[in-house]
């Protein structure tokens, strides 16, 4: 019987050492997950990003409808503080009509997040012009307006409008009634806006001082009508045919210092009223008629 025997196997490490790259494998990178589950997995992934994008659409969607168009947020109650003269009514016109108004056809501006104090600041003092004026939103649903009124000392009518006058001259608002100011009528007619300069303050303190002196001098010979204004010509018209003719370059003292003695006159004493005019432009030299 022969034996055998084996001869130990020296190539092992060796040989493998020497195989080709091509012919290795990296195993550590294999996933060896079931595609069935992975998929299922990526599907829930999408599912729930869908919810999630459903979810928050909706509560955009509801969040816009609470800020702007359920009852919490429109404006219920308008508080107007500081009137005196202006008719109240007049300004809640004003509020009440930009209230109306909508941005973009959909979005009501009577809203307490839409509603822009500035533009409705603007929408007032383009009819009115006042001390101050300041408008405050209160959550959730009411404004207040809180003003001061600028003293009116004057009518003052041109381009087919009145305004009442400040005591700057400056327009402060439309005319509701003359509230028995002084009346000056513009015959140049010049166009006017509220908060523009009517007349310059200087020739405002002449009208002023002449119809306050002037109607102590009249007494219950005439009473004054109205103004009317031409450059340096002031005509001052009466309830009776009388007219007054003046020059606002020469002083109001002087003129009316004249006017006293004329009323003195025993053939104008007891029928002053029936005269037409009395011309007082020229200095010293008096007309009427």
């Amino acid at each position: 019987m022969f034996a055998t025997r084996l001869l130990p196997t020296t190539y092992s490490l060796t040989s493998m050492a020497n195989i080709s790259d091509k012919y290795k494998r990296d195993y550590k990178g294999l996933d060896y997950s079931n595609p069935r589950l992975a998929r299922e997995k990526e599907n829930k992934k999408k599912i729930f990003r869908k919810i999630i994008f459903i979810v928050a659409v909706f509560l955009i969607v509801v969040l816009i409808y609470i800020v702007f168009f359920s009852p919490i947020f429109r404006i219920k109650e308008v508080g107007i503080t500081g009137l005196e003269q202006i008719k109240e009514e007049n300004l809640e016109q004003i509020i009440n009509e930009y209230r109306k108004e909508k941005i973009l056809f959909i979005f009501s501006r009577n809203n307490f997040w839409i509603l822009n104090k500035s533009v409705l600041n603007k929408k007032i003092t383009e009819r009115y012009w006042f001390e101050r004026l300041e408008i405050k939103k209160k959550f959730p649903d009411k404004i207040e307006v809180e003003l001061k009124e600028k003293n009116s000392a004057i009518n003052w009518l041109t381009n087919n409008l009145c305004y009442h006058l400040d005591l700057t001259g400056l327009a402060i608002e439309y005319c509701e009634d003359n509230k028995g100011f002084l009346t000056v009528k513009d015959m140049k007619n010049q166009p006017l806006e509220i908060g523009k300069t009517g007349v310059a303050k200087a020739e405002l303190d002449y009208l002023i001082s002449l119809d306050q002196q002037l109607k102590l001098l009249a007494k219950d010979s005439f009473k004054i009508f109205y103004y009317e204004k031409q450059d340096n010509m002031l005509t001052v018209k009466t309830e009776e045919p009388l007219i007054l003719l003046l020059n606002t370059n020469l002083t109001v003292e002087e003129q009316l210092s004249r006017l006293g003695i004329i009323m003195d006159q025993a053939d104008v004493k007891g029928s002053l009223g029936k005269l037409n005019y009395i011309d007082l432009r020229f200095g010293e030299k008096v007309y009427y008629k």
